[in-house]
């Protein structure tokens, strides 16, 4: 009897320790593979860093960045209007205007860089902070319209017609402001849209690349914006004037 009940013992100890560490090993196996992208699972790592993974009770395994991610968050509208867009041949009324988002230390204005892409008020998601002009094509166009007119434009029309020159240089591209066609057509109000054309012009800017000291770097040339790109977790690319987003100040945007 004594012996039995050693053993049981002895089972029972065995059984929590092993399910205790199966959520461990479980972790390090999928860790793993997670950095791999084996079988494309997880393969939205873009950012590079490594996982964490958290195990609460109630919902089962779930991967989170690493404390220091640039994580952002979706505040609400700024100065727009309501405009309709036409993507690809399907129409989405949507608004055009400045948005305001947030992080752990900063409270910024920006545009969208990606009209196909919607977000929510409150909505959080990673993203990449870079030079509009390093990434270059039409982001490195749309970010001289920003890098330009950004600070200018305040009123609804103006904000609206910003945006909408943005989207434009992003989707169609060229020389001059075509909102018209078949991959990205917007029917907005006739003021917002004459900003538009106004901002579309400083695709035709040429800013200088080098001073009295050598050349300048891309992130300090006139024509340069922030481009806040995601990744394959959602969200929504911004721009926003160069440099990075400022500290928040007590009227909560810089």
């Amino acid at each position: 009897m004594p012996s039995y009940t050693v053993t049981m013992k002895k089972f029972a100890l065995a059984a929590l320790i092993a399910y205790a560490a199966a959520p461990v090993l479980v972790a390090v196996f999928f860790t793993s593979h997670a950095r791999t992208g084996a079988n494309g699972l997880f393969a939205s790592n873009w950012s590079g860093q490594d996982p964490i993974w958290t195990y609460p009770m109630d919902r089962g395994f779930r991967m989170q960045p690493r404390r220091g991610a640039n994580w952002v968050t979706y505040g609400r509208s700024g100065q727009g209007e309501p405009v309709e867009v036409v993507v690809d041949g399907n129409p989405e009324a949507t608004y055009a205007g400045k948005l305001t988002f947030e992080d752990d230390k900063h409270s910024w204005e920006s545009v969208c860089a990606d009209v196909r892409s919607p977000i929510a008020p409150g909505e959080s998601y990673p993203v990449k902070q870079q030079s509009s002009i390093k990434h270059g094509g039409n982001i490195a166009q749309a970010g001289k319209i920003v890098a330009r007119y950004f600070k200018q434009a305040k009123t609804p029309e103006q904000c609206a017609g910003l945006q909408i020159a943005v989207w434009a240089a992003i989707e169609n591209g060229g020389s001059k402001l075509n909102v018209a066609s078949d991959r990205f057509s917007v029917v907005a109000d006739p003021v917002s849209l004459s900003y538009a054309k106004k901002y579309y012009s400083a695709v035709n800017m040429k800013a200088p690349t080098c001073d009295a000291r050598g050349p300048v770097a891309p992130e300090k040339r006139k024509d340069n914006a922030n481009y806040a790109q995601t990744g394959q977790d959602g969200g929504q690319s911004q721009l926003s004037p160069a440099p990075a987003p400022a500290p928040k100040t007590s009227s909560g945007v810089s």
